[in-house]
């Protein structure tokens, strides 16, 4: 007999990203409550910063966006074992598409606070060409315009490995699982 949903909810809040995967290869219906529940924590974040989270896949694909940052490596994390909130989602566009991503945060209700260039960047150097904070009065989204063809450049800059994840239009992804999802990480060179 399939354990109620209520319970296993929570042992999904228990699990990090390798002990999900593993648990949605044993059968459809896990793979389905999964699903579910990822989409529900990818939902509660993205409602946090926009009017319609649903439309935030659409927004990342529609300018080859990435959200990376501390928001990136909560959805890795479990749940329950997850003490902190991001304060600021991190969206990181290669540089042809930052016109369009800047039209769309506007449409929901974010302006330009300020914006930092490459010199008063941390990350030199780097493949960041600057970095634009949008504010809505209630929360501010970083975003981070690559100098190349792909936003994912500066992310394999970061200066440690624990933070070298995305969350795309397509799925999450984590360069160094066995070390992330185990909450250690390497200094990167």
């Amino acid at each position: 007999m399939p354990l109620n949903f209520d319970v296993t909810e929570e042992i999904l809040r228990h699990c990090n990203a390798s002990d999900l995967f593993t648990y949605a290869c044993t059968s459809t219906s896990s793979a389905t409550l999964v699903k579910e529940y990822l989409t529900a924590r990818l939902l509660t974040v993205y409602g946090k910063f926009f009017q319609s989270p649903r439309n935030v896949p659409h927004i990342l694909a529609s300018c080859d966006a990435v959200i990376s940052g501390s928001t990136a490596l909560s959805i890795l994390l479990p749940e329950m074992s997850t003490t902190w909130t991001a304060g600021d989602l991190d969206i990181y566009v290669p540089k042809r598409s930052f016109a369009h991503l800047s039209i769309l945060l506007q449409k929901e209700g974010y302006h330009i606070l300020r914006e930092r260039t490459q010199n008063e960047n941390t990350y030199t150097p780097s493949s960041i060409l600057t970095v634009i904070t949008f504010d809505n009065n209630t929360r501010l989204i970083d975003v981070v315009v690559s100098n190349s063809y792909t936003a994912l450049s500066p992310i394999f800059q970061f200066h440690n490995t624990c933070v070298m994840n995305f969350i795309s239009a397509y799925g999450i992804f984590c360069a160094y699982p066995n070390l992330t999802l185990h909450a250690l990480s390497m200094v990167n060179p």
